[in-house]
């Protein structure tokens, strides 16, 4: 005797469902987040083949983008552009797969500060706390990939070495490290055994 299994469309549909809609709303807060308006979806990865999900995210969306596109072999869209962005970084201006690779220049996402002491007569110091800033680049400076940035500083006649915390956050500005929105990246040693001063 022979048993079948009889899966209706409701069933698979509340299968998928909770993820279409978690889908949709990361979508919107993408949306939301984005200083100017959208003009265009691109729907990649192995799900975005299926077309319930194209046509979920086309009736909640085609109101406000003007384009929403399923590229051709989708389920390997983002591997596909993650290999060409690897091999931009190493192959500048060659091609691949008839894609010149060619990443000129970006914008960046923070502004970077370090922390420095001043031993002068101004008082640099918040809450009994040295946390004064040197910008060391802000954020959405257009970038090259080769581009370094630097800064100058005197260490004492007598001094051995020096520390330097790296700031980042998303204000152009910093005015002290304890503020908020204010995260530090790391710290900077630096051995001033060999170095001869005058």
């Amino acid at each position: 005797m022979e048993e079948i299994i009889e899966i209706k469309y409701n069933d698979i549909k509340k299968m998928f469902d909770p993820i279409v809609d978690r889908i949709i709303r990361l979508i919107h807060i993408q949306l939301l987040n984005n200083k100017e308006n959208c003009s265009t979806i691109f729907l990649t990865g192995d799900f975005c083949v299926r077309k319930y999900l194209q046509n979920r995210i086309k009736e909640e969306f085609s109101h406000q983008v003007n384009n929403i596109s399923v590229p051709a072999l989708p389920e390997v869209a983002v591997v596909r552009g993650a290999v060409i962005y690897g091999l931009s970084t190493i192959l500048y201006g060659t091609e691949f797969d008839g894609l010149k690779l060619v990443i000129s220049s970006r914008l960046l996402k923070f502004t970077y500060e370090i922390q420095y002491n001043w031993k002068s007569s101004d008082d640099f110091t918040h809450d009994g706390k040295n946390c004064k800033f040197k910008t060391l680049v802000k954020r959405d400076t257009e970038i090259t990939p080769d581009q370094t940035f630097s800064f100058n500083f005197k260490p004492g006649s007598k001094q051995i070495s020096e520390s330097f915390a790296i700031y980042y956050t998303q204000k152009y500005n910093i005015g002290y490290c304890d503020e908020p929105g204010v995260k530090r990246l790391g710290i900077l040693n630096i051995d001033l055994s060999d170095v001869r001063t005058t």
